[in-house]
């Protein structure tokens, strides 16, 4: 009942239209970095990640895993590398938008097998990297890449001093953690339509303003548990194209 109740507030956001692009104020120890989220090519991407900085997810957790000339990836690590539960159910995937994992590009992490599994974790990429888009293939699991849904718009010298830092294991996670904490000191939303989402909405009242059409799809996405595992994008596209799992 809760996913489909936040389920519901969360899509009848995605019916709100603004001719702005959402402004995202991330401020980090070793800089700020601001985002232009993309409302249109990746509403249901966008709701969820505004939803989560809303209500201060993203404020202490670190860039957990940087990898040089890759991505570099946070949103779901306290600063003592214990993961953080999210707060809602899994979000489907919307990679087949056309925007593309391009330089500067922040698209949403996953569990590697499965496409509509997007949480909170989020990464930024340092260069483009084609083989996440999405893909034609023939297999249906093959096809969805990682959601791109903005891109930085200001600070990507403070991304690529991240990308830079040294590396190596910290318990519990294995590798490619930053020695020093790369700290997400708040997420700040400066500019965005009050329905992105907006948690104050009964879920009797979105039951009655949500569209048939999208109530189908909440009773289809939005009632699933939510898993725990994260497998995130493969290492680098030079190396073997296997996930990288995360513990529990």
């Amino acid at each position: 009942m809760k996913y489909l109740t936040t389920g519901l507030l969360l899509l009848l956001a995605f019916t709100v239209h603004s001719e702005e692009m959402p402004i995202v104020k991330m401020q980090t120890n070793l800089g700020v970095i601001i985002l232009e989220l993309n409302l249109e090519k990746a509403p249901k991407s966008v709701a969820n990640f505004l939803r989560y900085a809303r209500e201060g997810f993203y404020d202490g957790t670190i860039f957990h895993r940087v990898i040089n000339n890759f991505i570099i990836q946070g949103g779901g690590y306290t600063q003592n590398n214990e993961k953080k539960l999210s707060l809602y159910a899994p979000i489907p995937n919307e990679s087949d938008n056309d925007l593309k994992n391009v330089r500067g590009s922040i698209a949403m992490a996953r569990i590697y097998y499965e496409p509509d599994s997007a949480t909170s974790q989020f990464f930024i990429n340092v260069r483009d990297n084609a083989n996440l888009n999405y893909q034609q293939a023939a297999i249906e699991e093959q096809k969805w890449g990682y959601t791109v849904f903005g891109r930085v718009i200001k600070g990507m010298d403070v991304v690529d001093e991240i990308q830079q830092v040294e590396t190596g294991a910290k318990e519990p996670l294995k590798k490619h953690v930053p020695q020093s904490p790369i700290i997400i000191e708040k997420v700040t939303v400066e500019n965005a339509p009050p329905l992105v989402p907006n948690t104050s909405v009964s879920q009797e009242k979105a039951s009655l303003l949500v569209k048939p059409k999208i109530q189908e799809l909440i009773s289809e996405t939005s009632t699933r548990e939510s898993s725990e595992i994260f497998f995130l994008p493969p290492d680098a596209p030079s190396e073997p194209d296997e996930p990288e799992p995360l513990p529990d």
